[in-house]
């Protein structure tokens, strides 16, 4: 006959129900959930400029590409915005926050070839990234980035 045992304190219902079914072992959180950044997979405009950023996943990282076109910039000591284009990757993820890294690969304006490209968003209840950057400037600017699809 089968004695009962009381399971150990680190042994919740979850973990027992877990092993019971043969599944593997995740955090609470990750069950039913996206995987980490699906939300941010896709391509993100800028509502105010033409500004773009694509996500995309390369092995176990996220990728970013930048797409800038020309155009006028609010800020008058900034004047005309050159076309450029940049990439790096995501180096900080959290539900509703992101970090990236990244380099300017091509600019009109020469003096932004391989400046280091920074920035921080948070996501919006609207859906909406809203953050700030630093180019090849050294000056944060705010951005904010909607999802194109």
């Amino acid at each position: 006959m089968a004695t009962f045992r009381r399971p150990s304190p680190g042994m919740t219902r979850r973990t027992l129900l877990a092993l019971a079914a043969g599944l593997p072992l995740l955090p609470l959180a990750a069950w039913g959930r996206e995987n980490p950044g699906d939300w941010l997979i896709g391509v993100w405009l800028s509502p105010y400029s033409p500004q773009q950023f694509e996500f995309r996943r390369a092995g176990d990282k996220i990728v970013w590409t930048y797409t800038r076109s020309a155009f006028k910039s609010t800020n008058p000591k900034w004047g005309e915005k050159p076309p450029a284009r940049g990439s790096g990757q995501v180096i900080r993820l959290t539900d509703d926050e992101i970090e990236l890294d990244g380099v300017y690969e091509w600019s009109e304006s020469r003096s932004h070839a391989r400046k280091l490209m920074k920035f921080w968003f948070k996501r919006m209840p609207s859906g909406m990234l809203a953050g700030t950057g630093l180019g090849a400037g050294k000056e944060y600017f705010d951005l904010s980035l909607r999802r194109a699809d």
